[in-house]
């Protein structure tokens, strides 16, 4: 089973410390999705596609956050870089699209036009404007943006034609981090509070793409326990210029 489409793959400046203790995160939850019921093998109750519609249906409808507070109003939290600076973590990006996007192309444009995706500010904002894209906006005490995480609950295709039920994942589309606040253990308290968020999401897995030529965003991923998909096109013989990791959670 081959990805059938590329993600956006986002990347790290510096690779995060592996030894470092995760954060100490407050985050107010509460669980919208309830769990689902294997279909009998004799009488299906719904067809496969059926269910992955009513899956994908509730996917983007939920709302893990505290109940009764929009989550496009309702700030995360804080956490404490390596270096003892104090930065906030909202769930909205608001209308700072543009800044967002003025970060991912300092970043990455250089590794998109020498890849076989191509770089395009166009298509890279869509995405960022996507109905279904949520973020982690992280900035410091003056405002400054620090990075930011772009990700997106979706369905990923399970097993074989088999009646193995589809994976629900929370996909990191992006996870950028500002030069200035590179090496400071960001990175690594990001791809945290995505992994608890997927949790409390019931996800079963979070999963990235990354480009075979970003080297130390493959070996930081790979210091916190992140692997080759089994989506991922290699292992169908696809000669391709980026790889689709995963953790199960």
């Amino acid at each position: 089973m081959a990805a059938t489409s590329p993600r956006a793959t986002g990347a790290l400046a510096a690779s995060e410390p592996a030894s470092e203790a995760p954060p100490a995160l407050s985050v107010v939850v509460a669980a919208s999705l309830p769990p689902r019921k294997h279909a009998e093998a004799t009488k299906p109750a719904v067809t496969r596609k059926q269910q992955r519609a009513l899956d994908l249906k509730t996917l983007h409808a939920a709302n893990w956050a505290a109940p009764g507070v929009p989550q496009s109003h309702l700030t995360i939290g804080t956490l404490r870089t390596s270096t003892k600076t104090e930065l906030t973590i909202a769930y909205t990006a608001g209308d700072k699209h543009g800044e967002l996007l003025a970060l991912l192309r300092g970043n990455m444009a250089a590794l998109y036009a020498q890849s076989s995706w191509g770089w395009s500010d166009k298509k890279k904002l869509k995405e960022l404007k996507h109905p279904l894209a949520r973020f982690l906006v992280i900035r410091d005490g003056s405002g400054t943006l620090c990075g930011f995480v772009h990700y997106r609950f979706e369905l990923e295709e399970g097993g074989e034609d088999d009646g193995e039920l589809d994976r629900r994942v929370l996909y990191v589309y992006e996870i950028q981090i500002a030069p200035s606040f590179t090496r400071q253990g960001i990175g690594k308290r990001a791809m945290t509070l995505c992994e608890m968020i997927a949790r409390c999401a019931q996800m079963s897995h979070v999963m990235l793409t990354v480009f075979d030529a970003n080297k130390v965003a493959g070996e930081f991923y790979g210091t916190i326990g992140y692997a080759l998909d089994t989506s991922s096109p290699q292992n169908y013989g696809e000669k391709v210029d980026y790889r689709i990791l995963s953790k199960r959670l």
